[in-house]
């Protein structure tokens, strides 16, 4: 019967050292900036109709994020920003 032998604990601990911090992601890891671009816009049409399927939502907040989404086709992050100047209420604004 053969038995393993290992080296000791020292030696095994400077094989085997794990990296101080993780790599930080190349440039090619990361989508091209047309698909970043693809994604934003999926996820946030995805929360602007969460928010339009909203029964309790008042009829003209509906009526003011549907127009902005109809001025701003394949653009909704600028209807959303539109429909949010819109809707703000100056006095809730921070001073300055």
């Amino acid at each position: 019967m053969t038995l393993l032998e290992l080296p000791p604990s020292a030696q095994l601990n400077r094989r085997h050292v794990a990296p101080a911090a993780p790599h930080p992601r190349a440039a090619d890891d990361l989508p091209a900036p047309s698909m970043q671009g693809s994604l934003q816009r999926f996820q946030l049409q995805r929360l602007i109709n969460g928010i339009l399927a909203q029964d309790d939502l008042i009829p003209g907040m509906r009526a003011s994020l549907l127009h902005h989404l109809a001025v701003n086709p394949e653009r909704p992050e600028l209807a959303l920003l539109a429909h949010l100047r819109d809707i703000q209420d100056p006095n809730d604004l921070p001073p300055g």
